[in-house]
């Protein structure tokens, strides 16, 4: 008898291989990777900026009440730099007179651009009870200058008013220094305008009168230091003894001064531009506002603008502008500015005259850094007559009439 025989299947082993840990599963790399690149790249520009430690630490906000200096800390790389020291700085612009005339209170920090401004500033706060803080430094200075274009200097220099400084060819001179009294003559005289100078002579035509235009001086340091300068040398080289001879003195040079009326606004940004030439042909300016301009075009261009010129005054007067601490912050602040190597280096490069920490000695280089890129060095002006200005309380007095300030 058979027996039927029932076949039954071999049962079948799977055998899985480890799972992978999850550090390492593709739903895991793709999105951590990208975010660990950013990390990478991140880290890879923070850390030779020495930045490093910006993400973890507070930056601190500090309040500014700035005149044409305010210009140095709104350069990007100032910012930058400062970003370093977990440091920014927000501007309020105001001319230098209304950074001294107004109240302070919310600001870190007052950057006015002479030496009268600041000294009412110091006055102010040191006779309050009790003395508030104030702590100044003064990191750099800018002279003040004419700036102008090469055809209106040309006419200057072929009245003998004007002529051009060394170190360039003939006709491509970016300086010229300006016989202030001979301007002022010429200026004085209602019969005089640039085309009777002899401007046609160099192409252009313009039958105004033949005066320098600056921003308002009731607000404004280079306008008020501008009034000084006209002031003194009009006096023959003399500041007034008295207020009876400072009050005749500003009104004589009113003319001077304002007859062609008092911009508000920076005259600068207009005289570098294709209209300039027309409306304000001759304009009163900081002298670090041109070579920052120069060293612009070279950076962008590769050439020196040769149709833009300063007329250096022989009678001239070094502005002092002074940053002053209103509290610990912005001493923190100052201070940086003041003696940081990085941050004295970038004012070098904004065309500033850098000054030795608690000197009033220039420091670093200005005419290498110019002369490394390309652009002649202006005279030092060391043999020019220095102007003095008068006493404050008789300088205010002048400023309101000449300004017809309120």
């Amino acid at each position: 008898m058979s027996i039927g025989s029932t076949t039954v299947a071999e049962p079948s082993l799977a055998v899985r291989s480890r799972p992978a840990p999850f550090g390492l599963r593709r739903r895991f790399l793709v999105p951590f990777g990208a975010a660990l690149t950013c990390v990478v790249v991140g880290l890879s520009v923070l850390i030779p900026s020495g930045n490093i430690a910006l993400p973890f630490e507070q930056t601190v906000v500090l309040e500014g009440k700035m005149a044409s200096k305010g210009d140095f800390f709104e350069d990007p790389e100032v910012k930058r730099l400062l970003m370093r020291h977990h440091l920014q700085v927000h501007v309020t612009r105001t001319g230098s007179r209304d950074v001294a005339l107004h109240d302070l209170a919310g600001y870190d920090v007052v950057f006015p651009s002479g030496q009268q401004s600041a000294d009412l500033i110091i006055a102010q706060r040191q006779s309050a009870t009790p003395p508030a803080y104030t702590r100044v430094y003064r990191p750099f200075t800018s002279p003040i200058v004419l700036a102008t274009y090469r055809e209106y200097a040309e006419a200057l220099s072929a009245a003998d008013i004007a002529e051009p400084q060394r170190g360039a060819p003939a006709g491509q001179s970016l300086y010229y220094t300006l016989d202030l009294a001979k301007f002022l003559d010429v200026a004085a005289n209602p019969t005089k305008t640039w085309n009777s100078l002899g401007l046609t002579d160099f192409g252009v035509s313009n039958g105004n009168a033949v005066l320098a235009h600056s921003p308002n001086i009731c607000s404004s340091n280079s306008s008020s230091t501008y009034m000084g300068l006209v002031a003194f040398v009009s006096n023959g080289n003399r500041v007034p003894r008295d207020l009876a001879e400072a009050t005749a003195l500003a009104q004589k040079i009113k003319p001077l001064v304002t007859a062609q009326g008092l911009p508000g606004a920076d005259l600068f940004r207009p005289y570098i531009t294709p209209e300039g030439k027309g409306s304000a042909p001759v304009i009163v300016v900081y002298e670090h506002q041109f070579l920052s301009y120069q060293l612009g075009q070279v950076a962008r261009t590769g050439q020196v603008d040769r149709s833009r010129v300063l007329l250096y005054p022989k009678t001239n007067f070094l502005t002092q502008p002074q940053l002053i601490a209103l509290n610990e912050q912005g001493d923190r602040l100052s201070r940086l500015v003041t003696e940081d190597p990085d941050l004295r280096r970038r004012a070098v490069e904004l065309g500033f005259r850098v000054l030795a920490p608690d000197t009033v000695t220039e420091s670093l280089p200005l005419a290498q850094h110019l002369s490394a890129h390309g652009i002649q060095v202006p005279s030092s002006g060391g043999d020019d007559t220095k102007a003095v200005l008068p006493e404050l309380p008789l300088f205010e007095e002048m400023i309101k009439i000449t300004g017809s300030c309120p």
